[in-house]
């Protein structure tokens, strides 16, 4: 999701017009506002009949400062609670720099999977300065089931 369009896989609540977009002209803004992006839901009673394997998460980070501690979140909610929750420290990843834009790519695997529930992928800037996010993209891998 490159946050361009009005509706898209992400939710808008954190998007913002900025000049420092990586394409485009808009991000995913977290600031001291929110400790969180904009979400990625996904319904898994609509997924094909199978059992989810992996989602494979791949962005565009931006740091104002260096980042204190930042993580990709994956988990999966239904109505009996939290069924699944992983996290990926951004923070830990080598190589970023302040005022640089970094590819930043986790994939989550899945040891069993509800039919039923809500999927989430979003950053959650726990400590440090303003994140940017932008060309986010959550790929699902799908094992069918046999019957």
């Amino acid at each position: 999701d490159d946050f361009e369009k009005k509706e898209g896989a992400f939710s808008r609540k954190k998007t913002v017009e900025s000049s420092l977009a990586f394409s485009g002209r808009h991000v995913s803004r977290i600031d001291s506002t929110t400790a969180y992006s904009d979400n990625f839901v996904l319904d898994l009673s609509t997924l094909a009949k199978g059992h989810l394997v992996t989602v494979d998460v791949k962005m565009e980070c931006f740091f104002d400062d260096p980042p204190e501690e930042a993580l990709v979140v994956c988990s999966i909610e239904n109505e009996k609670g939290i069924f699944f929750y992983k996290t990926f420290p951004i923070h830990e990843e080598s190589r970023i720099k302040p005022g640089v834009w970094k590819k930043i790519r986790t994939t989550f695997a899945m040891q069993s999977n509800p039919s039923e529930g809500m999927l989430k992928v979003y950053v959650w800037r726990k400590k440090g300065g303003n994140i940017y996010l932008d060309d986010v993209r959550v790929e699902i891998s799908v094992q069918k089931s046999s019957l």
